[in-house]
């Protein structure tokens, strides 16, 4: 059960600038920028007061080929 001061939310973003750092995934039309995800958290800390945020999915599509030899999802962490 949540407590009175837990904001539940899905969030969706899009970053349209260009960034360097942009990595291919194994969509056509989808390149992940992994900066993106640290000026979103930037945004909301400075906008709601650095609330506790819970990643639960990093929206990064990979083929699943080779579960243990993941390279893209490493390289994407990295």
């Amino acid at each position: 059960m949540e407590s009175e001061n837990t904001l539940l939310a899905t969030i969706y973003f899009s970053l349209t600038a260009k960034h360097t750092n942009s990595i291919r995934t194994n969509t056509v039309t989808i390149w992940v920028a992994p900066e993106g995800l640290r000026m979103l958290l930037n945004k909301v800390k400075n906008d709601y007061g650095n609330p506790e945020v819970l990643i639960t999915e990093n929206g990064y599509p990979d083929d699943g080929s080779d579960p243990l030899n993941d390279t893209e999802r490493i390289n994407y962490y990295e």
